[in-house]
């Protein structure tokens, strides 16, 4: 079949992506040396969320790279044209107010807004991507309270 007759369906099949990977340990680990040690920098999926949103965006062309970070993604989310949005859109990225940790610090969060106010992103029960309310009023880290959204970028291809 050729690619002449096809038209591409990019938000349907983004969004199909994201649905799709809830469960699944692809995002889990990533191996690197760290000061000469190999190690699973994820920590087992332990901090995986902008690895699986940079994996997807990537994979879509929205972005340049896969992240490690959370900040590395963001920048490089705006430096790929996603922009800043009042309201969720299906599709829509989400970064959560950073919530603290103890002893390992304090963490901002990123994820999917998948529409009727649910979010995919990475759990800390599961080390998978996760469905659940937007505020993580469902699904909230054992002994902590729901999230807010910091910020919601978009970008104009999904539209």
């Amino acid at each position: 079949m050729a690619d002449t007759n096809i038209t591409k369906l990019v938000l349907k099949s983004y969004l199909a992506a994201i649905r799709n990977s809830v469960g699944s340990n692809t995002w889990r680990n990533f191996y690197a040396i760290d000061n000469g040690i190999e190690r699973d920098v994820l920590n087992d999926g332990d901090v995986s969320c902008a690895y699986f949103v940079s994996s997807i965006t990537t994979m879509f062309g929205l972005s340049k790279s896969i992240h490690m970070t959370v900040g590395s993604t963001i920048k490089d989310l705006e430096e790929s044209g996603w922009v800043h949005i009042d309201r969720p859109r299906d599709g829509a990225i989400l970064l959560w107010e950073p919530q603290d940790f103890g002893e390992e610090g304090s963490f901002t969060h990123i994820g999917f807004y998948v529409g009727n106010e649910r979010a995919i992103s990475t759990s800390l029960r599961t080390h998978t991507p996760t469905e659940y309310d937007w505020h993580f009023r469902d699904y909230p880290p054992e002994g902590k309270t729901a999230r807010q959204v910091e910020e919601i970028l978009w970008h104009k291809k999904l539209a």
